[in-house]
């Protein structure tokens, strides 16, 4: 269970929404689309907004990892991931809030009832459904493109207002075991464990769904983002040193352990 420590800013209409206590609140962009991420960074930069662009799903997981932006917006190309599959990713490592940008819903065609087109159309129908699984995977709002640039604003204003506040702590705990996934830090009753990377990113995973047993698949999923061309074997390894690491701080009460024929399962010891 993440436990989240903060406060919400109203801030004063007279200021930019973009700055907050002499601060810019940041923005990462990913989107495939080249038009659509200049657009969309234009109308954030006039708010007053720190703005960075990612042009695919892999600079966008590296990006957020390195800058760990206020809000995320996931534009409609985002090759190779769709946007609902890149929000599952970001959302099982992080509680940012992120706008999902989707294509229009058709607006031809005779009303319901006629005897033409439908609201229920293959074209209506895909339009919602692409909303639903962004709404599925962990997305805060959804908005179609084109829109109304003050409806933009709003809805980016709103979404940054109910986030925690800048700088506020993000503590996964498990037991004893406390992962602080912004200062990328893991201590085991009280001890300092040191973790490579994508130790680290695996250990998150596990810990947001803990007693939840994972597949090497979902591991891989999640875990490893756009890099999907990962071996069990690598997985594995990847778990010995983790386990390896963890019973070194707590020896005979693992809090990683092997759900034979199933995955692993990270719980705090009985």
């Amino acid at each position: 269970m993440a436990t989240v420590r903060g406060g919400r800013n109203a801030g004063p209409a007279t200021v930019l929404p973009g700055r907050r206590a002499g601060r810019r609140r940041s923005v990462l962009v990913v989107a495939g689309d080249a038009a659509e991420a200049a657009t969309t960074r234009t109308h954030l930069e006039r708010a007053g907004y720190e703005v960075g662009l990612a042009s695919d799903a892999r600079r966008g997981l590296d990006r957020w990892r390195s800058e760990r932006p206020d809000l995320v917006i996931v534009g409609r190309r985002l090759p190779p991931l769709d946007g609902a599959d890149f929000c599952r990713i970001l959302r099982s490592r992080s509680d940012v809030p992120i706008l999902v940008l989707v294509d229009p819903p058709a607006a031809d065609g005779p009303p319901a009832g006629s005897s033409g087109r439908s609201p229920d159309t293959p074209d209506t129908v895909g339009v919602a459904d692409e909303t639903v699984r962004a709404l599925d995977a962990g997305a805060d709002d959804v908005l179609s493109v084109p829109y109304p640039v003050p409806e933009f604003a709003a809805r980016v204003w709103a979404l940054l207002r109910r986030a925690p506040t800048p700088g506020a702590d993000v503590v996964l705990r498990v037991g004893a075991l406390e992962i602080d996934t912004r200062a990328v830090e893991v201590r085991l009753g009280g001890a300092r464990v040191e973790l490579t990377a994508r130790e680290f990113e695996i250990l998150v995973v596990l810990a947001r769904a803990a007693g939840r047993v994972h597949s090497r698949r979902q591991i891989i999923d999640v875990a490893y983002g756009a890099d999907r061309y990962v071996s069990d074997r690598a997985v594995d390894a990847h778990m010995v040193n983790l386990r390896r690491k963890l019973d070194a701080v707590t020896p005979g009460r693992p809090y990683l352990r092997t759900v034979h024929g199933r995955g692993y399962l990270l719980a705090e010891p009985p």
